[in-house]
């Protein structure tokens, strides 16, 4: 950043970048104004759970759940990466199951008629 003219910066990172970016705090904390990371990288520390509020047992609560039924993508990309990827390059319909699949779950927020929207955007291309 430095050499394109900033003398100082925000960075924010998700998934992978989560990494980068503390990377970037811990190396060039002179340039660097602030991080934001998604999600966060220090965990809970389980010596404070006696006294959660309701919002922050809910939290732990989702967090456990993501870890027990919605990560199988994780360790299925780090297990089994060449056949999942020529399964989804082989099989249009594999990989709007498995599209659709990650918009469903991440973005459970938005109303169903949009995943329809999703699903057939997908199919059309």
């Amino acid at each position: 950043m430095a050499r394109l003219g900033y003398e100082r910066y925000s960075a924010h990172g998700s998934d992978w970048g989560t990494s980068i970016t503390m990377s970037m705090g811990q190396h060039a904390p002179e340039w660097l104004v602030e991080i934001h990371l998604s999600p966060p990288i220090a965990a809970p520390d389980p010596d404070t759970f006696h006294d959660l509020t309701a919002r922050e047992q809910g939290a732990i609560d989702a967090l456990k759940h993501t870890e027990e039924w919605e990560s199988g993508y994780s360790a299925e990309q780090s297990t089994k990466l060449q056949t999942l990827g020529y399964a989804l390059v082989d099989s249009p319909a594999g990989q709007c199951a498995w599209i659709v699949e990650k918009f469903r779950k991440w973005m459970e927020s938005m109303a169903t008629p949009r995943m329809y929207s999703v699903a057939t955007n997908y199919s059309t291309t």
